[in-house]
């Protein structure tokens, strides 16, 4: 099974709440869960969101000036999880 989808992280749990709940109004279907151990080792909340068009993402973040400290693309497959930074 091939499971891939991008993931925002935030200095903030402020930051976090408001995009998910800016992508939220937007009709994305987000999740907050917490950054993977991959990603970092203290403790933090992250979005993820789905497999969509990257350009969308970053034009709702430039547009509404939300705060994210990085997004990844993360792709679970059957050799394991492969995570790569994006911005």
């Amino acid at each position: 099974m091939n499971d891939e989808y991008y993931l925002a992280t935030f200095k903030t749990t402020h930051d976090a709440l408001s995009f998910d709940k800016r992508f939220l109004s937007k009709g994305y279907k987000t999740i907050i869960i917490p950054v993977p151990r991959e990603i970092s080792h203290s403790c933090g909340l992250s979005v993820r969101l789905p497999n969509i068009d990257l350009g969308n993402i970053i034009q709702i973040i430039d547009k509404e000036d939300i705060s994210v400290e990085s997004i990844y693309l993360i792709n679970n497959n059957e050799k394991g999880k492969i995570i790569k930074r994006i911005i």
